[in-house]
């Protein structure tokens, strides 16, 4: 690949490729996508350093150019190029076609990011497109040159009966716009037939377009079909829109209503969980839940630490849920080199599919990109995307997340792969090293559950990364990946230490661990390790499984009383809202062996508090009541 020539920047090209020459080589790439046995697209993930925004303005007031007049490396500010595609396109990261001008000239299109149930996916030969704002690039290679289209929102569809078609671009295309009402229908419903749902869906509006001085019961019938294709097809906002136009006074509106609110269910527009059917339901192969998200409890508001935070409406328990959020986007992808280029990909889509899921993700904080203020608008029939602002919004908003913590957090189970997905209303919440509440993920649901009572009005605030981390550490990740410094009480406790003492303790837990992997803990007063608690357990002595469970918690935060006879119910541990503790799965196996060895001994009604402290604590962990037995 040849380095550009960067006098040429700004320049029109010395030479371009003739219109055989493009021909040929587009020839030959489509023969080798047809050998190929690869059909995942790959994704083109946005580099914020070479941000562009995307075209706000209509194609109606931009000045029309030739594509003679593009200039290499250059965006096109205020002006546009309309063009028919003369190929099939070949798909990779793009879909590229050879273009024609109504000079004759001929160049490339690729288009980046576009949604799958739009023909700009894989533009269909003889269809007209309309590029606002072009960027116009070196492709690598000598005199290889393309017209680049990053947001999908740049291109425009034309429709074959539009005026600002060219004259010398309109061969073949008034065939076209004599196509009757019936034509169109039977073309779409054949698209329909083989699966080929962008193609129905242009041919029904088109047939839409022919019926204006047709009856209702005929505009309501495609309108019906219409609604199906975009539901099939996720594009929820116009599948709604339809269902409701299709209704008419006969026995089959039904289906109508059904059409709406199965689109409305989708754009999760609605308001008691069977957390264990729903863990029963994930697999592999199906991570996306029929479940809808809670947030009464709590309200998005100014924190007094930074931007917005998500606070209390009522009094929150212990243990109880906070929100229980379905994602907006999560793709079924947990190869970790894939996941966040699936979740991008998608993000794109959907806003495009969907402008009204727009508001809720560009409101979200999105670090220092530009923003136009025009983002989400309909511009030309379609919403403005700028894909290096959704970028940026990903990179500070989204969660990793396992097929199920539950199974994660298993004994003996190694740690899955973790998918990326945005959960917009969780993303509201801020970071503390050490949170009151607690996030788990089963399939596409996000659950939160108080680790302690919260009260009306106080913030919820959520771990972004693991706290063993060295503070200076985690201090730079918050400023470099989110913009601010903690000021949570670890981090001002950690701060008032000398460097000393924080470098000794970052060697001090890096010997933990590794030791931790070898054998029990030896000669550590005070420090009881979940290992020795079963050691000691399989030797029957119940009192040391006692006072070591009962020692156990000390380690991340929590105070249990441990003098009398009885000491006290370990439930109390969750009431300290005033102290900094950290919930972990060690706490729950703990109270489990500590139920076990009460039990033993015939002291079944501490058994029973102490089995009900670890059910608290496994629901804080899975999101919901599991049996203490799976840690066996």
């Amino acid at each position: 690949m040849a380095a550009l020539d960067q006098t040429l920047k700004g320049q029109r090209p010395p030479r371009r490729r003739t219109k055989g020459e493009l021909l040929r080589i587009h020839a030959s790439h489509l023969r080798r996508q047809c050998l190929s046995q690869v059909h995942d697209r790959p994704v083109k993930q946005p580099v914020l350093g070479d941000a562009y925004p995307a075209s706000t303005q209509s194609i109606k007031n931009l000045e029309i150019m030739p594509l003679a007049k593009l200039r290499i490396e250059t965006r096109h500010t205020g002006r546009g190029i309309i063009v028919k595609a003369i190929t099939a396109p070949y798909t990779g990261a793009a879909a590229v076609s050879v273009v024609e001008d109504e000079r004759g000239d001929v160049d490339k299109v690729a288009i980046y990011n576009h949604s799958h149930a739009c023909l700009l996916c894989r533009i269909p030969e003889g269809c007209i497109l309309a590029v606002k704002e072009p960027y116009y690039k070196c492709n690598g290679e000598k005199h290889d040159y393309m017209i680049c289209i990053d947001h999908p929102s740049d291109v425009v569809l034309l429709k074959p009966r539009g005026p600002i078609i060219p004259a010398a671009l309109r061969v073949g295309v008034d065939k076209v716009r004599l196509k009757s009402l019936e034509e169109w229908r039977s073309t779409g419903d054949q698209a329909f037939l083989v699966h080929d749902l962008p193609t129905a869906i242009f041919c029904y509006t088109e047939a839409l377009e022919a019926a204006s001085s047709e009856g209702d019961p005929i505009k309501a019938g495609i309108c019906g079909k219409r609604a199906g294709s975009n539901l099939t097809l996720g594009r929820y906002d116009t599948a709604g829109d339809d269902a409701l136009a299709s209704r008419t006074r006969g026995p089959s509106k039904w289906k109508s209503y059904a059409t709406a609110g199965r689109a409305a269910y989708e754009l999760r527009d609605y308001g008691c969980y069977n957390f264990l059917k729903m863990f029963e339901t994930i697999s592999p192969q199906q991570v996306h839940l029929d479940h809808a998200s809670y947030v009464a409890r709590t309200y998005v508001a100014e924190s007094p630490l930074h931007g917005r935070g998500v606070f209390a409406s009522q009094l929150i328990k212990a243990e109880e849920l906070i929100p229980c959020e379905k994602a907006a986007s999560m793709p079924n992808q947990y190869d970790p080199p894939k996941a966040s280029a699936a979740l991008f990909a998608t993000m794109v889509r959907q806003l495009y599919d969907n402008p009204s899921l727009g508001k809720s993700v560009l409101e979200l904080h999105g670090g220092d990109c530009p923003r136009s203020g025009k983002e989400g608008e309909i511009i030309d029939c379609i919403p403005v995307v700028d894909v290096y602002l959704i970028e940026s919004i990903r990179l500070r908003n989204c969660f990793s997340s396992p097929l199920s913590t539950r199974e994660d957090t298993r004994p003996g189970n190694e740690p899955g792969n973790m998918a990326k997905g945005l959960w917009t209303y969780a993303s509201y919440m801020n970071h503390a090293c050490v949170a009151n509440a607690m996030r788990s993920f089963i399939g596409d649901m996000l659950i939160l559950r108080a680790t302690r009572d919260i009260a009306k009005d106080d913030e919820i605030f959520q771990q972004y990364v693991p706290v063993k981390a060295h503070l200076a550490l985690r201090q730079t990740q918050f400023r470099q990946g989110w913009g601010f410094e903690c000021r949570c009480t670890l981090c001002e406790g950690q701060a008032r230490s000398n460097p000393e003492s924080l470098d000794k303790r970052t060697q001090l837990l890096k010997q933990i661990e590794k030791i931790a992997h070898k054998r029990p803990p030896s000669g550590a007063k005070g420090v009881a390790s979940d290992a020795a608690i079963r050691t000691i357990g399989r030797r029957n002595h119940h009192s040391k499984v006692i006072i070591f469970a009962m020692q156990l918690p000390r380690n991340f935060g929590f105070f249990l009383e441990t003098d009398g006879p009885n000491g006290c119910d370990p439930r109390d541990m969750f009431k300290q809202n005033d102290a900094g503790f950290l919930m972990t799965i060690h706490i729950v196996s703990a109270m489990k062996h500590a139920a076990g060895a009460y039990r033993a001994m015939g002291q079944p009604e501490l058994a029973m508090q102490c089995e009900a402290a670890g059910k608290m604590g496994y629901t804080m962990i899975t999101g919901f009541e599991n049996e203490l037995r799976l840690l066996s």
